[in-house]
Order: structure tokens, then C-alpha cells, then sequence
């Protein structure tokens, strides 16, 4: 079965994180949608690179996803410029 973690967006779009393997994650962006979203934080020497490490993304009609975030029970390590992130799953307390 396949994993995959909904976000919900404006205007009734419905992103999704579909995994694609381990904590690797790929934002899959609702077809109603416009299919676009922003890249924030480039760092000077990376910007030529592509794909590259960015600091959030922020998919058209939301949600903004940052480093350190917290989606369902993970928390995000990485996100590069290609849509692609890694997340790590959060210790439970007992």
C-alpha cells in the first residue's frame, strides 16, 4: 500500500506527500490546481544547482512546509527545489 500524507489546501485542493522511499517524501500537487509552488531560501552557492536545498516550499493554496515543521507525525529534515522531502518521523512518549 501506498503512503501518502494529505494537505489540505485552499479553494479545495488537496496536496499530497506521496513516499517514495524510507523518509524521502515527493510533493504531488492537486491537478485542480495551478501546479506551482515557491521556493524560499536558496543560499548563494546553490542557487545554480538544480535540484538544490531550500529552506520552505510553499505549493499554491498552501500549506507552507519549512525545515522543522511538523506534518501528521513527522517533522522535516531537508526539502530540495524539486519538491522532494525528507521527513523524520517523531519519537512517541509513552
Amino acid at each position: 500500500m501506498e503512503n501518502v500524507i494529505k494537505l489540505n489546501a485552499r479553494y479545495g485542493w488537496n496536496h499530497k506527500l506521496e513516499q517514495i522511499s524510507g523518509d524521502c517524501w515527493k510533493l504531488v500537487l492537486d491537478p485542480k490546481g495551478p501546479q506551482t509552488y515557491r521556493c524560499i531560501g536558496f543560499s548563494d552557492t546553490d542557487f545554480n544547482i538544480s535540484p538544490c536545498k531550500i529552506k520552505a516550499i510553499d505549493p499554491d493554496g498552501g500549506p507552507f512546509i519549512s525545515v522543522g515543521s511538523k506534518i501528521d507525525n513527522y517533522t522535516v529534515e531537508t526539502i530540495m527545489s524539486n519538491g522532494i522531502i525528507w521527513l523524520k518521523e517523531n519519537e512517541v512518549s509513552v
